[in-house]
């Protein structure tokens, strides 16, 4: 996707800040689950993502 396409879906569809440790990254990538803690207010959120919804991965 280039930047501006990047930028363009950012303004119109929004973004979140999904934060955790480098570990349940590896493993949400490999396996497709997180490890977050059961909060009812986590899951809602990690609830909301959709296909085509785009991370951005920041060391």
């Amino acid at each position: 996707m280039h930047r501006e396409d990047l930028l363009k879906k950012m303004e119109t569809q929004g973004f979140r800040k999904i934060t955790g440790p480098p570990e349940d990254w590896l493993k949400a990538l490999v396996s497709m689950e997180w490890g977050f803690r059961d909060k009812e207010r986590l899951r809602k959120e990690w609830e909301k993502i959709m296909e085509g919804d785009i991370f951005i991965f920041i060391q």
